[in-house]
């Protein structure tokens, strides 16, 4: 079962437009989906106009020490298919922000902790 929520984030203070890509928004994504070579995955993933960052959440030590290894290939990638910025880090579970936790608690029960563009379970 993939769950995910997918959301647009407002702009900071002091920001405007400008700031970034004209016309370009903020959304962040939060998945969970239980994997069954990586046991449970988590990605809290951010989009800002041609900036993507994504930290992967896992709970074994082996299994993160073999997602980063694949880390600087898929950086390549998503380089190359046009993000001028990526950032990819892989962390342990128990590391996973309150915030996200609290939406993942939401996504499980199949309530939605908050108003998103679109909370899935599939």
């Amino acid at each position: 079962t993939l769950q995910l929520a997918f959301e647009a984030e407002d702009r900071g203070a002091g920001e405007s437009e400008s700031d970034g890509e004209p016309g370009a928004g903020r959304f962040r994504l939060l998945m969970h989906v239980p994997l069954s070579e990586l046991g449970e995955t988590w990605i809290d993933a951010g989009l800002s106009g041609g900036r993507f960052r994504a930290a992967i959440y896992l709970d074994r030590a082996d299994v993160r020490d073999r997602v980063s290894a694949a880390l600087p290939e898929l950086q390549t990638e998503l380089v190359a298919d046009g993000f001028a910025e990526v950032l990819l880090d892989v962390r342990a579970t128990a590391d996973l922000p309150a915030r996200a936790r609290e939406r993942a608690a939401g996504l499980r029960a199949g309530r939605p902790v908050a108003s998103s563009l679109v909370d899935v379970r599939a």
